[in-house]
């Protein structure tokens, strides 16, 4: 899999499981305790999480960290 596609379809399911939970941007950064920005950026793909990144933005979506990473 190529990597800029596995971070796009990151981003997409991060963006799914906000909205899917109700939280705007602004909110899920609240939580993340990082700014609206970086959580687009995110959502985007342009940012390459680490595994316990992967673990914090699940637990604020509600979701198990392979929930993320489902293709």
């Amino acid at each position: 899999m190529e990597r800029e596609a596995w971070k796009r379809k990151l981003g997409q399911n991060i963006k799914k499981f906000r909205q899917e939970k109700g939280l705007t941007q602004e909110q899920a950064a609240g939580q993340y305790d990082c700014t609206a920005r970086h959580w687009q950026r995110l959502e985007e793909g342009s940012q390459n999480p680490s595994a316990a990144v992967l673990v914090k933005l699940a637990r604020i979506l509600g979701v198990k960290p392979s929930k993320l990473l489902e293709w």
